[in-house]
């Protein structure tokens, strides 16, 4: 159930939307000896309950622009088991977006932070708040994210390959994302509390095209990214709008 609530009354766009959602898995005949607790496995059946509410305001974008250059959102998410049957878990988290205008007409500056609760003692949902770019996820009890990101057209190409490509625009971007982890884990002197930190940084390039002269744009590109924990660089394919 979603109940979507539009405000706009002006240059800003703004809404509410709350939400209800409810899940099921059943497993049978599940045979091996220990279970991921991602994973219901023999624990036989897992059901959720989803409340969301999310919140927008932001100014409307001009065909130019690369992203809201004021704005704000909000979403807050809590899943649980309520019925008393099958594995338990809990899990809430509350992520925001502040939107900025750039140095120059048409850039983006964009902050972002969360921080979820996870009981994860039977059942280890999915992150509900975005993890830092090109970290693998781990799962913590606590967990706080923080990212800064700017974006900025390079240039307005209109370059064209007869029939077979054209390329409208050069988009670029650059980010550093940050996360710090908690969490109980048993060990031979008892439950002791262990924290991690991770931090990535990286820079995108995208191209705004029509194939084949479809009349919806498409933008694809490249991610590469640095990750200050590890040392290790990593290159991606970037797929942000295939047109829907």
């Amino acid at each position: 159930m979603r109940l979507p609530l539009n405000f706009t009354r002006s240059k800003y766009l703004e809404g509410l939307t709350l939400g209800a959602h409810y899940s099921q898995q059943q497993v049978r005949d599940y045979d091996l000896r220990s279970r991921r607790l991602s994973e219901v496995g023999f624990g036989g059946s897992l059901h959720i309950v989803q409340y969301s509410l999310s919140y927008y305001h932001q100014l409307l974008q001009s065909r130019r622009d690369v992203g809201p250059r004021w704005g704000q959102n909000l979403s807050a998410v809590w899943r649980t088991t309520p019925f008393g049957v099958g594995l338990q878990g809990q899990q809430w988290a509350v992520q925001g977006n502040l939107y900025f205008p750039g140095v120059l007409k048409h850039h983006s500056l964009r902050l972002r932070g969360g921080y979820q609760y996870h009981d994860q003692s039977q059942y280890q949902f999915s992150s509900l708040i975005a993890y830092p770019r090109g970290q693998s996820y781990v799962s913590f009890d606590k967990l706080q994210t923080g990212s800064i990101e700017y974006r900025l057209p390079v240039a307005d190409t209109h370059w064209t390959l007869g029939r077979w490509l054209y390329i409208q625009r050069i988009k670029a971007g650059g980010f550093l994302d940050v996360a710090t982890g908690q969490r109980r884990l048993e060990t031979d002197q008892g439950l002791r509390n262990f924290r991690s930190n991770y931090t990535t940084a990286g820079l995108d390039v995208t191209f705004v095209f029509n194939p084949m002269r479809l009349r919806t744009p498409l933008e694809v590109g490249v991610r590469s990214i640095y990750n200050l924990r590890t040392g290790q660089w990593e290159v991606q394919p970037l797929v942000l709008d295939i047109g829907f």
